[in-house]
């Protein structure tokens, strides 16, 4: 409620233009940090990551501690991903919203490329993973995790500005 109240807590999701996305994805702001609720297939909150707004803190994500693999998958609409054969898989949350703003089904983990390839099996779908600039190579060993059923889409990043979907989008 304070960010939708506060235009300078916006400053952020505007700058990332994800803004649009703040209601839908119940996202927050809160003395510095974003806060992105984590829900499952059945939209149960069973998580939250918090990421700091300030480039001069050394902690750039909070999460909780000792899921292992057990961490969440973060999906930015659980409802196109159900109805979807083919999902996309990017390494970072605002990247998994950026594609779910361009209409496509979207998930990632919650703490980027250190993607399990066992929650994604359990979806039983088709996987396209779109990497950031320069984790090409993380990205091909978790096709081969997971089989016949996943590509790897390599974009085409002009520049070091571009370096993520999301950049692109």
């Amino acid at each position: 409620k304070s960010l939708k109240r506060n235009s300078v807590f916006q400053t952020y999701f505007k700058k990332r233009k994800i803004y649009e996305y703040v209601e839908e994805g119940h996202l927050g702001y809160l003395d510095g940090w974003i806060t992105f609720p984590v829900y499952d297939m059945r939209h149960t909150l069973c998580d939250i990551v918090v990421r700091s707004t300030s480039r001069r803190s050394d902690t750039r994500y909070v999460i909780r501690p000792n899921l292992g693999s057990a961490r969440p998958l973060y999906i930015p609409s659980p409802d196109r991903v159900n109805q979807s054969q083919t999902i996309y898989v990017v390494y970072g949350i605002v990247d998994a919203i950026s594609l779910h703003l361009a209409g496509l089904p979207a998930v990632t983990g919650t703490t980027g490329k250190s993607l399990s390839a066992e929650l994604l099996r359990l979806m039983n779908k088709r996987f396209i993973i779109v990497p950031d600039k320069d984790e090409e190579r993380e990205a091909h060993k978790l096709a081969n995790k997971l089989g016949w059923r996943c590509s790897v889409k390599e974009l085409d990043y002009p520049d070091d500005e571009h370096k993520d979907p999301d950049s692109i989008r």
